[in-house]
């Protein structure tokens, strides 16, 4: 498989998650119920419930087939969305936090 890489802007990175992303994801954009209104998943009622989602997404980029990254600040690293790129049966989505 290759890599997966990080891509960066000057205001932008977007990498691999994480599982000690739980919190950060939870709190940015996994617990809004308007920024899952149109995804796959629903809102995540707890931290918990973001770990598993993120050991999911972490599973799936060993499959192959799913490459999942993390939006955030270059200059912190604070979280603001999700992105995801698959094959063609799968289809690709972005999610981000609202504020």
């Amino acid at each position: 498989m290759i890599p997966h890489p990080v891509l960066q802007t000057a205001r932008l990175r977007l990498r691999p998650p994480r599982i000690e992303d739980r919190h950060a994801v939870f709190e940015s954009y996994a617990l809004d119920p308007a920024v899952s209104t149109y995804m796959p998943w629903s809102a995540h009622e707890s931290v918990a419930e973001t770990e598993n989602y993120l050991r999911g997404r972490i599973a799936a980029e060993g499959e192959g087939h799913r490459r999942y990254w993390l939006v955030t600040c270059a200059a912190d690293d604070a979280v603001l969305g999700v992105g995801r790129c698959a094959d063609r049966r799968s289809g690709a989505y972005f999610s981000c936090d609202r504020r």
